[in-house]
């Protein structure tokens, strides 16, 4: 067996030697004495090669190359890294042959080693592979290897241009099919007369699969999808790649086809390896998420029906890999064990929302980490434990993490799901050793602009280490995270429901209750108890109070629940009937009731349209009490109401429509034309254009002019809570957009609210007192978030 130690020690002698014009020979002295006890050392038989090629002895370093190449793949006979170290080997031996003239047989060892290399791995191993054979006159050769590093390298413009200037002197009388497909390709990256120039090559080669594949891209790039989708087709009859097959699923997308990703039945062609596979899994996993962007795969089920399918090309791509890395048989685009590791990382995490993948997940982890461990799979196999409840595997990966990587991953999207592994192992002492660690780093979404993954870990592990501090009696934690949390602008209803279930449960119902009442919004002082008759002036109020849209008015106060009384307030602007009045009505139903009994219990008049105004307001002071059993207000289903039966809900109706009108009245004297036409100014002092957001953290606001009009938009998100108990994640918002309106007379203030799912702007009324209590709030936290803005621009 091999000696790590002795055998480090004694290469960094050998360098040492070597760099000495006398101590060559002794160097290779040392290094043939020491593979007589041990004959399969790898780094000292690779030593051995240097010194007898840096000696002259290009013959014998050629013959040493056998026992090394041997020594290689027996050294670690299930190691995927076998092939490609032996990849390398033949690279070096074919360059050595080609120093001394044995050209024939570089460009056979040459031609092995970049497809044990692989294109991804290191093209420039292809690119000089390729020089070799067109300096010695195989240009068909050397035009495959150049098409297959710019397919399927990570080749650039620089290359391409290389590959055409070298390419272009051959002229345009040959017919080397490799070299006009490589021609072809590069031409791809240049822009002028890129589709005239394809097309004329394209003449050339149509016979072969490639070149329709070529023009189907240079078609697609010039904006032609019917031809690019023809040529795609012939492509695909040839057999195609998997790449093309997700190609065509997007190519039916964006020319409003249905796209039928989850229709295809990947092909296992045999000219395609396990990157090509890996690829194409890549690419569904792009074409996903521009689908989800537009409003398709939102559910998690359809969202898992379309990972897998993803998931299913990578397992092919798998298979290939594993079979290469048993045998050595296959192409290059079977070697490159990193490629394997990126693959098993996103098949791991591909496969869905049930318990079995999530386990088969963690394997295909273990198997990528044991082959090239990348921070990410053990990222996402701790994802997968925690979906799984492997809650000792979460600390178990975390754990490892942490020692191969210190702080040098994406902790900030895992710390709420390593603490919730702690608290279901009732470890609970870690769990606020695990916030005392990250303090700073929970607290920073206070201040900062983050990802929603990264604020929603800040807060779920300020959360658990509460119920952490409340388990371990560490009072005071508990109360400077409550008290924190409570004044905090992103405090949240989950949030604090949260804390209050943390306080009941820890026997202290005062704290339990102060912050379950954090979030009740402040109202103007109560109302006076309702009367419990209407009354002419009182009808008038509110005939005066009811906003205008156009041809009427519409004020609703909707009921708390089916036993309660539901209330329109109608405006009308127009005469109906052919009265010379313009009626206001006040409708009461109580849908639980059969035949949803209706109530017209006021009845205030004026004069119709702008002369009639222009006259005075003139009022027929009447008060009209009549039902209908039918729930019509139509003359003929109308009947005199007894008055006692108004005292029923007319309370209910005075005491709803004076909280509305008190809370309205509040949001006007709060949310000032003023403010707002200041807080334009101060955003177009800072550089802010219209159109453009200012981000605050939780909320952002933007200057805007839409139809002449200036306004500001508060986009609030209501979503990002939190909660460590939500099933899943969800953001979400509200918009709120205070308009300036220009009247006859001065500028007045619109309130606006938007919703995300639809975009219309309505009108917050007086009919809707919550969302009035919620867009002061919301104003509120914003002008505090304004503050910091304004102290840090200070400096």
């Amino acid at each position: 067996m091999k000696n790590d130690k002795s055998s480090r020690e004694l290469s960094e002698i050998l360098r040492d030697l070597a760099r000495e014009e006398d101590g060559v020979a002794e160097a290779l002295r040392l290094a043939e004495a020491h593979l007589v006890g041990e004959p399969g050392d790898t780094d000292i038989l690779e030593w051995r090669i240097r010194l007898l090629d840096q000696t002259g002895r290009s013959e014998d370093a050629l013959v040493a190359f056998e026992p090394y190449k041997t020594a290689i793949l027996a050294l670690q006979p299930e190691s995927p890294h076998r092939w490609q170290k032996l990849g390398f080997a033949l690279f070096w031996q074919a360059g050595i042959c080609r120093a001394i003239g044995r050209r024939e047989e570089a460009r056979r060892l040459v031609l092995e080693a970049v497809t044990r290399i692989g294109s991804f791995a290191d093209h420039t191993t292809w690119m000089t592979a390729a020089r070799w054979f067109w300096e010695d006159g195989e240009f068909g050769t050397a035009g495959r290897l150049w098409y297959d590093v710019m397919f399927r390298s990570n080749a650039d413009v620089g290359l391409a241009t290389e590959i055409l200037e070298t390419t272009t002197a051959l002229g345009d009388e040959h017919n080397h099919d490799w070299v006009w497909l490589a021609r072809m390709r590069a031409t791809l990256t240049v822009p002028a007369r890129r589709q005239e120039r394809i097309e004329a090559m394209f003449q050339r080669v149509q016979h072969q699969p490639l070149a329709w594949r070529i023009r189907a891209r240079a078609r697609a790039i010039a904006g032609d999808l019917d031809g690019a989708s023809a040529d795609l087709d012939r492509y695909l009859e040839f057999g195609g790649d998997p790449r093309a097959q997700v190609w065509r699923a997007q190519l039916n997308h964006h020319m409003g086809r249905a796209h039928g990703l989850e229709q295809i039945v990947w092909k296992r062609t045999p000219e395609a390896g396990g990157r090509d596979y890996y690829a194409a899994g890549c690419d569904v996993a792009e074409f996903i998420e521009e689908l989800q962007q537009e409003g398709q795969y939102a559910g998690a089920d359809d969202f898992a029906r379309a990972r897998r399918v993803e998931a299913e090309v990578y397992k092919l791509g798998a298979e290939r890999f594993e079979h290469y890395f048993k045998t050595g048989e296959g192409n290059s685009e079977d070697t490159d064990p990193h490629v394997y590791a990126m693959l098993c990382n996103n098949l791991g995490s591909s496969w869905g929302i049930d318990q079995e993948r999530y386990l088969e997940g963690i394997a295909w982890h273990d198997k990528g980490w044991a082959v090239s461990p990348f921070w990410e799979q053990y990222g996402n196999r701790l994802q997968n434990q925690l979906h799984a409840g492997q809650w000792a595997g979460v600390i178990e990966s975390y754990e490892v993490l942490r020692r191969a990587f210190g702080r040098n991953w994406r902790y900030e999207k895992q710390l709420n799901g390593i603490g919730y592994a702690y608290e279901q192992l009732g470890r609970h002492g870690d769990v606020i050793a695990l916030y005392d660690e990250f303090s700073d780093w929970c607290w920073a979404f206070e201040t900062s602009w983050l990802e929603f993954d990264e604020e929603e870990n800040q807060i779920g592990l300020v959360l658990r280490a509460a119920k952490a501090a409340a388990h371990q009696g560490q009072d005071d934690l508990l109360r400077e995270i409550s008290h924190r949390l409570r004044t905090s602008d992103r405090l949240t209803p989950n949030m604090a429901g949260f804390l209050a279930r943390v306080w009941t449960d820890h026997g202290d119902p005062a704290e339990a209750e102060r912050c379950r009442q954090a979030l009740i919004p402040q109202e103007p002082p109560a109302t006076p108890v309702a009367t419990k008759r209407p009354d002419f002036e009182t009808l008038r109020k509110i005939h005066d109070g009811v906003p205008l849209n156009s041809g009427y008015g519409a004020l609703t106060l909707a009921a708390d629940d089916e036993q309660d009384w539901h209330f329109v307030v109608t405006r009308y602007l127009a005469p109906a009937n052919g009265d010379p009045f313009c009626p206001v009505n006040i409708e009461a139903r109580r849908e639980a009731e059969p035949g949803g009994l209706a109530w017209q219990v006021g009845l205030v008049e004026e004069p119709a349209g702008w002369l009639g105004r222009l006259g005075g307001r003139k009022v027929n002071q009447r008060v009209q009490l009549i039902r209908s059993a039918m729930g019509s207000l139509d003359a003929d289903a109308l009947q005199s109401a007894d008055e006692t039966e108004i005292e029923i809900f007319w309370p209910q109706f005075l005491q709803r429509y004076q909280r509305a009108d008190k809370i309205w009245r509040h949001l006007c004297e709060t949310i000032t034309l003023e403010q707002i036409e200041a807080l334009l100014a101060e955003l177009e002092a800072a550089g802010y254009g219209y159109g453009q957001w200012l981000h605050l953290g939780i909320c952002q606001i933007q200057r805007s002019l839409i139809n002449g009009r200036q306004e500001l938009s508060l986009c609030f998100d209501r979503l990002r809570d939190g909660d460590p108990a939500r099933p899943a994640k969800a953001s979400d918002f509200y918009y709120y957009r205070y308009q300036i309106a220009e009247t006859e007379d001065r500028p007045v203030l619109c309130y606006l609210y938007q919703d995300k799912n639809h975009q219309d702007a309505r009108d917050i009324e007086p009919g809707a007192p919550d969302l009035a209590l919620a867009s002061l709030d919301h104003f509120q936290r914003m002008t505090r978030r304004l503050e910091r803005w304004r102290r840090q621009r200070m400096g």
